[in-house]
């Protein structure tokens, strides 16, 4: 019990000891696999006594396991320190072992398993101020199952090293929940490809094959199990190990209790189930963490200098006399930034803060390297460069256009000529009727007329008769307006409308009365004999067989 007086400003403590004296506690315990029992302190669940030193040593049976040790209540007198009232827990057969943690205050102390076969715990109060003590359970093992809804564990000895041939496994069982988040507070296990020497692999079905394999020094994460129980396996080999790890878990509620452990946006799926995604330029990974998608060291999207920055890029330009252009990924050479480098058109930069000059399309570049001249393309003998015109050609400044003769125009293709047909407008010009010829028009009669020879857009009638444009079978022509009339000679017969003379066939009728062979002659007929006749005299129809004269 502590005292202090006040006198002159001067503060004196004293401490005077219960009249019962220094209480002392503790054990030694061995404690075979599979068991498991509570240590509480002196007095517990009262508050302990003042002046109390109690030393646990907690021993494993056979001694390849490890010792843990989980609290289930915890009240020490609180200081910053721990100099007062603590409970020390040393990773080893005594307190001179490696000290773990240093515990007070109201807090309740994680789960702590030794690194090797045995832990000690040393209790210490002093001669003031009692808290209410704390309880604890201990075993002996390194396979553990929590079936509480949320909790922390850690690897064999944490914070110090983790034993070397350690198999320790981790069944996350809660009573409820559909999804579990689980916290990755500190991890370095020893990293190797694929995590094949020491590792902590995860599983949710003991029969498949793990989910995620963990190995490394890796800053703090989480990782969204979708199922409701899950194991954690930690293996260590025979050699290098490292502090190991520590983690918590909790089951996920929905998007509005921490975001649902989600690295950027959650979304509600069902009571108890989140579904975590990134925002642009990040990937997800493990479930819930958004990590940085470094868009440089997946082709480069600049064409100098990327530099990637948190769920972005940007570019920059690192040779001399270039600037990074408008669209923010390409590089300008800055010599035609300035007067457009003297280019009477266009300045192309070469690199390194040379340039060339350029014209546009029907220029062609002058002497002096940087400005432009016209192409006469109606004029150049260059073929590449001639001009394309079915007509006539006409330049202008950097180009040309073409024209066409008269009654032509130019056509779609602005090349070529295409003839007008003026007829439309023409047709009441002309006494009949309007032909269209290339490039022009002319007017044209009907049939039995001829174009007035002294007025081209007249029609006068053709005198058929006159100019001997009749049949010579007609032997009578009589000239009407438009046509005439033919009478026809003996052995023809006028056609439908008297204007020619049809020769008429005389050996359709009854042969043309030959005895044998019957020809037929414009206007007339004729008779003849087959091989071995002959007509006894010309005009004859008959014939002699001429066998009957040898």
């Amino acid at each position: 019990m502590r005292f202090c007086l006040l006198s002159l400003l001067i503060l004196t403590c004293f401490t005077l000891k219960e009249i019962h004296g220094q209480q002392s506690c503790g054990r030694s315990i061995t404690v075979p696999v599979g068991s498991e029992d509570t240590i509480s302190s002196p007095g517990y669940p009262a508050p302990y006594p003042s002046d109390s030193s109690c030393t646990y040593r907690i021993m494993s049976s056979p001694s390849s396991n490890h010792v843990t040790i989980r609290f289930t209540s915890f009240h020490v007198e609180s200081h910053r320190k721990c100099s007062f009232d603590y409970l020390a827990v040393h990773d080893g057969p005594s307190t001179s072992s490696r000290l773990i943690k240093k515990f007070c205050g109201p807090e309740l102390p994680p789960t702590i398993t030794s690194s090797g076969s045995s832990l000690t715990i040393y209790f210490h109060s002093d001669s003031s101020v009692q808290g209410d003590g704390f309880e604890f359970s201990y075993s002996v093992g390194c396979t553990y199952t929590y079936t509480e809804t949320h909790g922390q564990f850690s690897s064999p000895g944490y914070p110090s090293d983790y034993p070397q041939n350690s198999d320790c496994t981790y069944n996350i069982q809660p009573a409820s929940g559909n999804q579990v988040l689980l916290q990755f507070l500190y991890l370095e296990i020893e990293e190797s490809s694929s995590c094949s020497y020491d590792r902590l692999s995860l599983y949710t079905d003991a029969t498949a094959p793990e989910i995620y394999r963990f190995c490394g020094r890796m800053n703090p994460f989480n990782v969204l199990v979708s199922a409701s129980k899950f194991t954690l396996k930690f293996h260590s080999d025979r050699s290098v190990s490292r502090p190991g790890f520590r983690l918590s878990y909790n089951i996920t509620r929905d998007c509005e209790h921490g975001n649902g452990g989600c690295a950027h946006d959650c979304l509600n799926i069902s009571p108890g189930s989140v579904e975590c995604s990134c925002r642009s330029g990040y990937e997800l990974t493990y479930g819930s963490n958004c990590v940085d998608n470094n868009e440089c060291s997946s082709g480069n999207p600049c064409q100098d200098v990327c530099t990637n920055t948190d769920g972005s890029f940007y570019c920059s330009c690192s040779t001399p006399g270039f600037l990074l252009s408008p669209d923010g990924r390409n590089c300008t050479d800055m010599s035609c930034k300035k007067s457009n480098g003297g280019c009477a058109h266009t300045c192309l930069p070469a690199g390194n803060a040379h340039y060339y000059c350029g014209c546009h399309h029907g220029y062609v570049l002058a002497p002096d390297a940087h400005n432009c001249t016209d192409i006469n393309e109606c004029t150049t003998d260059d073929a590449t460069l001639v001009h394309k015109c079915e007509h006539h050609c006409v330049n202008e400044a950097g180009s040309y256009f073409c024209t066409c003769n008269s009654g032509y125009v130019v056509s779609s293709n602005g090349r070529t000529c295409e003839d007008v047909d003026e007829c439309p407008n023409h047709e009441d010009t002309c006494d009949h009727q309007c032909k269209n010829v290339p490039g022009g028009w002319e007017c044209s009669c009907y049939s039995g007329f001829k174009v007035d020879p002294e007025n081209p857009h007249m029609c006068v009638d053709v005198d058929e008769c006159a100019e001997g444009l009749a049949p010579a079978a007609c032997t009578t022509c009589w000239n009407s307006e438009g046509s005439y009339q033919c009478l026809c000679s003996d052995g023809f017969n006028p056609n439908d409308d008297n204007t020619d003379c049809i020769d008429v066939n005389e050996c359709m009728d009854r042969n043309g009365g030959c005895e044998q062979v019957c020809l037929n002659t414009p206007g007339s007929m004729k008779c003849a004999c087959f091989s071995g006749y002959e007509p006894p005299s010309n005009n004859s129809v008959s014939c002699n067989d001429i066998s009957k004269y040898t």
